[in-house]
């Protein structure tokens, strides 16, 4: 199991997602990232949908093993032969400028420092100065922020028990988890190829921000009070319109930045997210699905009390995005 996490770090710290999104900010026209996001997001979920079922069916642990190995190894290969830079030379400059102006300030900011601690402080802030600097820079990009970190943490932490709680509630089988995750990836694809391109029409990027966020933290709250089988498989139907929001909020970010920082942007937004996705399961696994489940903690039985949790941290998120965004 350690193994199993060790061996994710490696694409926890160069997310696919923020890097093709940056990609295609360079390439596409702002009226259409959002929607061509959306695209993106569908794409990379026909895996997540439909693997499962293979896997639990048809493949062994090997087998399926060996086909991940294989595909990440074609993917790597299509990137460095075939995939074009986004950037031109000229952006590519100004980037390089950048980095070189944020260096130098963070050694600025370090200069009058004893050399052990300065020197610790200089490679911390080397990597921080940046992201704090983009992160600080509006009240839109603070706000994208603090949504990112919250949706992180209930995310994470809502991911880390739920197959966990149906084990508990429904007695899910290997099945059973796959048929649940075949029902969420199909209907995500269609809310992103189909229903995200007339939420922008209608409510804008924000409006779809705020609409995808409320529906969530309803699907949450069907997910935990549910009675049975059939009324989980349509809350988690729900849930697919929670996603819509990732696309809209890529878009929002891409379209208030430079075209020569777009990697920038992205992954400092990145950054925010990912400090909550470590935060969760340590709060909702560790605390509170624990204390919810295990009577010597003195703590009511009670599964659904993580559930509803992270369904009230989505609420706080969903004020954030009607009180906090312009």
């Amino acid at each position: 199991v350690r193994l199993y996490y060790l061996a994710g770090v490696p694409s926890a710290a160069l997310p696919s997602y923020a890097l093709l999104v940056s990609w295609m900010a360079d390439r596409v026209k702002p009226a259409y990232r959002a929607s061509m996001f959306g695209l993106l997001t569908a794409v990379m979920l026909v895996p997540f949908s439909v693997l499962p079922v293979l896997g639990s069916v048809l493949l062994s642990t090997r087998t399926s093993v060996q086909a991940g190995l294989g595909c990440a190894v074609a993917t790597a290969l299509y990137v460095a032969v075939a995939l074009p830079e986004s950037l031109g030379a000229p952006q590519r400059e100004r980037a390089r400028a950048r980095q070189q102006d944020a260096s130098a300030a963070a050694a600025a900011a370090t200069a009058g420092t004893g050399r052990a601690f300065g020197g610790c402080f200089r490679g911390v802030w080397a990597l921080a100065g940046p992201v704090v600097e983009v992160l600080s820079r509006s009240r839109l990009f603070a706000t994208l922020a603090l949504l990112a970190f919250v949706t992180g943490v209930v995310n994470s932490g809502n991911q880390t028990v739920i197959l966990q709680f149906f084990n508990i509630k429904f007695n899910f089988t290997p099945q059973d988890q796959s048929l649940y995750l075949l029902d969420v990836g199909v209907s995500c694809i269609v809310a992103l190829t189909l229903l995200l391109p007339g939420m922008l029409r209608v409510y804008g990027e924000v409006g779809t921000v705020q609409v995808s966020t409320l529906v969530t933290a309803v699907h949450l709250v069907g997910v935990a009070l549910s009675p049975n089988k059939g009324m989980l498989y349509a809350f988690g139907s729900l849930g697919a319109l929670g996603l819509v929001s990732l696309p809209a909020i890529s878009a929002l970010k891409a379209n208030n930045a430079a075209d020569d920082e777009q990697g920038a942007v992205q992954g400092a937004l990145y950054a925010s997210a990912s400090l909550g996705q470590a935060i969760g399961p340590l709060v909702v696994g560790s605390w509170l699905f624990v204390a919810f489940t295990r009577r010597e903690h003195g703590w009511p039985y009670f599964p659904e009390g993580s559930i509803l949790v992270c369904a009230g941290g989505t609420l706080l998120a969903f004020a954030l995005t009607v009180c906090c965004l312009p």
